[in-house]
Formats: structure tokens, C-alpha cells, sequence
């Protein structure tokens, strides 16, 4: 286990950003950095590499720290008896510090965890992320608010749809036009139609009028096979109208029933596309 001096100096370097940024400091939380930094096995270190071990070590405590007041911000919504104790706040650090780099132990990790932190982590999880970890370990956690996790998976913009819906049968109880409809207003309709037979229950010309209302015209277009019942005339024509006629020419061939008004218009827009 050695640590170059190019991590070591990166490491140093992440560590004043947080520091100078964000104002965390290790007098933030005593509890968890001496918990953190305690775990630095010293016994099998060279000294020398044990303080590049300890510097490495509070770059991840500042990294979770630094997501941690959303925790805090949650519990304004709490009466005094359910907000977390700080000794709470450092065991949820601990179990996720430990869990970014041991994602095989979360079995191990929540049975030993009191299931009424095991929704904090989930959440702490996503906003450090480790999302997909945590979904393919679900089974593991109580307590848990599917919806809760639905939005923060949509908010977070470094996660891909397909995060969610491949894997929409492990949330239970979930409405799912309102996931979709949220879906394609964070600009991930891609993964909402090629993954649509996933979804149940859907008014698909609700679907398809917010994939034109957010100009999301291409995913529409390219799968739109899987709307049935949709008039296709009408589609063609509020996609032109909201400006992606390019589209629908480019799908032509899905679209079934077009005036020969419309497939004018649709030849004389490929012209002057081609012109430019």
C-alpha cells in the first residue's frame, strides 16, 4: 500500500480546496475524523507512508463531510426526538466511507447499522456517487422512501436514466407516468422510450406531449412504434409546430398516415436544411 507523490500532493491539494471553499474543518466533526483517520493501519506501513496514509484518508472524510449538511438541512423538517444525534451523523459517515471502498459488504455493513440510519445512508450514498452500488444492494436497506430515491436519482445529474429504469421492478409502489414525466423533464427521454415496456400503467399521449413540450423531439420520433393509438398526423404536426420538422423527416418511415400537405412541408424543410 504506497502512495506516490503525485497522489500525495493532489491529495493535499483537494484538502485545501475543501477546506477553503466549503469551511469544513476537522473540528466539524471530531468524532468521524478520529474514527476516519483511526483506521490508517499503521502496524503494516512503512512511518513514512503512514502520513501520506492519513492525508489520503481525510480527503475522503472531507469529501463526505462536505455532502453531510443536506442531512442536516433534512432534519429542519424533524421534531427535536427524530433529528440524528451527532454520533448518529458519524456513524452514517463511517458506513458510507467504508462502503465506497468495500461495495461487496453491504450486507455486512447495514445489518450492523440501526435500520433507522439505513435511509440517510441511501441518501448520502446517491450525493457521493454510489448509486448504482446501492441500488444493486437494496434488498439490505429498511426504512426506505422509494420516491425519496427516485428524485434524487433524477436531480443528480451524473446519473444516466437507465440507472432507473432498469430497475424500476426494485422500487415497489411507485407511480409510474409521474417517474417518466420526471424523467423527460430532466432531458433523459433516450432512456425513458428505450426502456418504455419497463413502465406501467402510462398514458402515452401524456408521454409524448411532454417529450415535444421539452423539444425532446428525436426520441419520440425514433420509437415512435411504441406509442400505440397515438394519431400520427397530429405528432408530426406539433413537432414541426414546436420547431423539430427535421425529425420527424429523419423518421419518416415511423410515421404512418401523413397528409401529402404535411409530407410537402416536411420535403421542402430537408431542402433548405440541405442548402445551408
Amino acid at each position: 500500500m504506497r502512495f506516490g507523490r503525485r497522489v500525495l500532493l493532489r491529495s493535499i491539494q483537494l484538502k485545501v480546496e475543501y477546506r477553503s471553499n466549503s469551511g469544513y474543518t476537522v473540528n466539524r466533526c471530531p468524532h468521524l475524523h478520529s474514527r476516519l483517520v483511526g483506521l490508517v493501519p499503521r502496524d503494516i506501513l512503512p512511518p513514512a507512508n503512514v502520513a501520506y496514509a492519513e492525508q489520503l484518508y481525510e480527503i475522503k472524510f472531507f469529501f463526505i463531510l462536505s455532502h453531510m449538511p443536506e442531512i442536516e438541512r433534512g432534519q429542519n423538517n424533524l421534531n427535536h426526538e427524530e433529528r440524528l444525534t451527532q454520533e448518529q451523523q458519524t456513524t452514517i459517515g463511517l458506513a458510507v466511507y467504508h462502503l465506497s471502498s468495500h461495495p461487496q459488504e453491504y450486507d455486512r455493513v447495514l445489518e450492523q447499522t440501526d435500520p433507522v440510519l439505513h435511509r440517510e445512508i441511501a441518501k448520502l450514498l446517491i450525493r457521493t456517487g454510489q448509486a448504482r452500488e446501492m441500488i444493486l444492494s437494496l434488498q439490505y436497506f429498511q426504512n426506505l422512501d422509494p420516491q425519496i430515491i427516485i428524485d434524487l436519482l433524477i436531480e443528480g445529474k451524473k446519473y444516466k436514466g437507465e440507472l432507473i429504469t432498469h430497475n424500476l421492478d426494485k422500487f415497489e409502489g411507485l407511480n409510474h407516468q409521474e417517474i417518466a414525466l420526471k424523467l423527460i423533464g430532466a432531458k433523459k427521454g433516450w432512456e425513458v422510450v428505450e426502456s418504455l415496456e419497463r413502465f406501467e400503467n402510462l398514458d402515452r399521449h401524456a408521454i409524448a406531449m411532454a417529450f415535444i413540450a421539452t423539444g425532446q423531439f428525436a426520441p419520440l420520433a425514433a420509437h415512435l412504434n411504441k406509442f400505440e393509438g397515438l394519431n400520427h398526423q397530429e405528432i408530426a404536426l406539433k413537432i414541426i409546430e414546436a420547431g423539430g420538422g427535421l425529425n420527424v423527416e429523419g423518421y419518416i418511415h415511423n410515421f404512418h398516415g401523413l397528409s401529402e400537405e404535411t409530407l410537402e412541408q416536411l420535403e421542402a424543410m430537408k431542402k433548405e436544411a440541405e442548402k445551408e
